[in-house]
């Protein structure tokens, strides 16, 4: 995917900045240490909140399906819903929204 790989080390740069280390960079989904609190601020339910939580500590939809006693397509609905609200395409952009840090 051609522009994915800059974007991406923007928001690794933007990450370790707010106190977050990224652990694997070129994995497809970006697998961080979360070392900060999340803005706040974002009008997600609490659901999505549990979800959003554990997208930035890394984990797949798989893994959140098992943690939440979900079905993994429940998942991928409310990681849909939480990309929507935060006006992300993908993890890396939605951690770094999560977080108020703009690349």
């Amino acid at each position: 995917m051609h522009g994915v790989e800059p974007y991406r080390s923007s928001v690794s740069t933007a990450l370790a900045r707010a106190g977050i280390a990224v652990v694997d960079a070129a994995a497809s989904a970006v697998r961080v240490t979360v070392l900060a609190e999340p803005d706040g601020h974002w009008r997600l339910t609490r659901r999505e909140r549990e979800v959003m939580e554990r997208v930035a500590g890394g984990e797949t939809n798989r893994e959140i399906a098992a943690a939440l006693g979900l079905c993994e397509k429940t998942v991928r609905n409310h990681v849909g819903n939480i990309f929507a609200k935060l006006g992300a395409t993908h993890r890396a952009e939605a951690v770094a929204h999560w977080f108020g840090i703009r690349p």
